[in-house]
């Protein structure tokens, strides 16, 4: 496969190539089927975010202010514009020693009694970013996509989804994402790996 750069025209460019389909040249709107270009790209995407990768967590402490007269709550605090869906803990010391609890979202805001908070959060990051082991499984679940809305190919986006995730039989939990966890893993040691979540069981059992 040719070697592509580690942007988001790079990334959907090597998905592309791997389903046999015709390169962008220039930006996606250019291609023919550049809507679902770009909308295949940001599903898959979000979907494989849902699993806790190291890369797409960051960690913050909360600006605070006070809050309004008419709530509860002591404070208010902001959570970060960056992250993607609420943050995975919430802290009131900064050696996260215990998980803290006493709180409750609102919109953008996290309201507590406690005078300091961090959090852990899961953000998007650029390709540029995002290890070997990921890339190689973002690709591949991508092109699995590409065969069949581009080239109507089933066959062979079930022979690459069996590559990224395994046989029916693991229930989405074999294959590259398999060895992509794994890899992960080691890199720094979650908690709870996934936190007993699984977004890719529904997915694969479904087939898109």
């Amino acid at each position: 496969m040719p070697s592509f750069p580690a942007t988001r025209v790079g990334s959907i460019n090597r998905a592309l190539a791997r389903a046999g389909c015709l390169t962008l040249n220039g930006t996606e709107t250019e291609h023919p089927s550049g809507p679902a270009i770009l909308l295949l790209y940001d599903t898959v995407l979000e979907t494989l975010a849902a699993y806790p990768w190291q890369h797409f967590r960051s960690f913050a402490k909360l600006a605070r202010t006070d809050a309004p007269a008419d709530y509860q709550w002591s404070y208010a605090f902001t959570l970060p514009a960056d992250r993607v869906g609420l943050p995975v803990a919430i802290y009131d010391r900064a050696d996260c020693r215990s998980p803290f609890m006493v709180f409750q979202y609102l919109d953008n805001l996290l309201m507590s009694d406690a005078a300091e908070i961090w959090c852990r959060y899961p953000r998007l990051v650029e390709p540029g970013l995002w290890p070997g082991y990921f890339m190689d499984l973002f690709t591949l679940n991508l092109a699995a996509e590409y065969a069949l809305a581009i080239r109507e190919d089933e066959r062979l986006r079930a022979t690459l989804l069996r590559e990224c995730f395994g046989p029916p039989e693991l229930h989405g939990q074999g294959g590259r994402f398999a060895h992509a966890t794994g890899m992960d893993s080691q890199a720094q040691p979650s908690e709870q790996a996934g936190n007993g979540y699984d977004p890719f069981t529904s997915l694969y059992r479904s087939g898109g």
